[in-house]
């Protein structure tokens, strides 16, 4: 059972990485995502990346929106 959890963790690391590359090859400012998980996973692989990339859920940025 513990090997099974420690493959799963990798497999889940090496995912989060993989979309992490994919937000920092759009080569925006702002990565949007839609839910609480993967708001803190898509961080996480910003941080694992060394990239200053801002993580917004999409609530924050209608908040942010200037025209409304």
């Amino acid at each position: 059972m513990l090997k099974c959890l420690k493959s799963l963790r990798k497999e889940i690391k090496i995912s989060i990485l993989k979309r992490s590359e994919e937000g920092i090859d759009t080569d925006s400012e702002i990565v949007a995502v839609s839910c609480p998980f993967c708001n803190t996973m898509m961080s996480d692989g910003m941080t694992a990346k060394q990239k200053n990339m801002d993580v917004l859920d999409i609530a924050q940025m209608i908040e942010k929106a200037e025209d409304l």
